[in-house]
């Protein structure tokens, strides 16, 4: 049984027109955090693991976006984030907010994460699955891609997958945030291959289950899986 078909559609480009960045006011409002990081909620908390889980897995001088669509989120992200972060900025298009950025995490949590057992343990599968995979040796080559569906309905069924057993509220978040507002949502997974191994992905599993339409860009030359697509 096949679990996946190849997508005549690429991966969307966002459509925003150059001239309509010129008619937006920017400004970006700064947060200095001076709070100390709360581990458990990390624990706790997939949505602020999805966050801070790039900042771990190497990539420190990352800056991370999360769009804004109301009060709700804002009030909720800038609290889970405020004590991972030196600095949290606040970024208004026509005097309404519609982006939070982070960067620079705070020394306290890349320390505490070099225990690879402790990473582990506090890291929803999930997350480790799309971030903290171990390195692959990889052949460096062209890159020539296809893209990729996945047959939600038979991937499901050939892993016996169930949303009972599934927590929604990163989806639900992924979906506010992201999907409602742009239609769709890439990500870079981080070391995948494009093989039946996948069939055991957690994450793969996971928006298997939730979302419309899943798409990955495969490097043909290498299987390197190079980005994911949920609709």
């Amino acid at each position: 049984m096949e679990w996946y078909r190849e997508a005549i559609v690429s991966i969307e480009e966002d459509n925003l027109e150059i001239d309509d960045l010129t008619d937006l006011d920017f400004e970006i409002e700064r947060h200095v955090s001076t709070a100390l990081p709360e581990l458990q909620s990390l624990e706790e908390d997939i949505i602020l693991q999805w966050i801070v889980s790039p900042f771990v897995s190497g990539d420190q001088n990352l800056v991370f976006q999360i769009p804004v669509p109301d009060q709700r989120i804002q009030s909720y992200v800038m609290e889970i984030t405020s004590g991972f972060f030196a600095t949290v900025e606040t970024i208004y298009e026509n005097k309404r907010i519609s982006m939070i950025r982070v960067s620079e995490i705070k020394e306290e949590v890349i320390e505490k994460f070099k225990n690879k057992s402790l990473l582990e343990q506090t890291f929803n599968p999930v997350i480790r699955d799309l971030y903290m995979r171990e390195s692959i040796s990889m052949v460096q080559e062209n890159i020539t891609c296809k893209n990729f569906e996945i047959i939600s309905d038979k991937f499901c069924k050939m892993n016996s997958a169930s949303k009972k057993e599934s927590n929604n509220k990163l989806w639900n978040f992924l979906k506010s945030t992201h999907i409602d507002k742009e239609g769709s949502m890439v990500m870079t997974p981080k070391n995948w291959l494009f093989n039946d191994d996948l069939l055991k992905s957690p994450a793969l599993n996971y928006f298997a289950l939730f979302a419309d339409k899943i798409i990955l860009t495969v490097n043909m030359h290498n299987q390197h899986v190079r980005a994911i697509e949920i609709k």
